[in-house]
Formats: C-alpha cells, sequence, structure tokens
C-alpha cells in the first residue's frame, strides 16, 4: 500500500501529537536512521573492542620511544 502524503501534511499530523507520542516518535525515527559514524553494528562492537583494549602508562611510552630513539640511531 502506497501511501502519498506531503512533507507539510506530514509536519502538520505530527505537529498534533502529545508530548509522549512525540517522544516516541523521535526515538523510533532515531532508530531508523543511521548516523555516518555507523556504518554497521559490527564495526561498533569492533571500535568498542579497540577503545577497551589495553594502553601503556606513560612510563612504558618513555621506554617506547627511547627503543625507538635506539632503533632509530
Amino acid at each position: 500500500m502506497d501511501l502519498k502524503i506531503s512533507y507539510e501534511d506530514l509536519l502538520d499530523i505530527i505537529k498534533q501529537l502529545p508530548s509522549k507520542q512525540l517522544d516516541r516518535l523521535k526515538s523510533d525515527l532515531s532508530k531508523l536512521i543511521k548516523k555516518p559514524g555507523e556504518a554497521k553494528s559490527g564495526s561498533n562492537e569492533f571500535q568498542k573492542l579497540l577503545l577497551s583494549g589495553p594502553t601503556m602508562s606513560k612510563e612504558q611510552y618513555k621506554e617506547f620511544q627511547a627503543c625507538r630513539k635506539h632503533f632509530n640511531a
């Protein structure tokens, strides 16, 4: 079934909704619309994995820089 309604008509209908239904509509629309950085759920999981991984302490970073300087010499 194809529903043909203009954007203006749709907006007028939305403006008539009570605030609870507007909140629900907003939530549902945000789920439907993909943000540019959110390509796939798998990539989000991979990003979370990377961000939760181990990091270097300041001392480890200084040691890394010293080794790097030594290897570059």
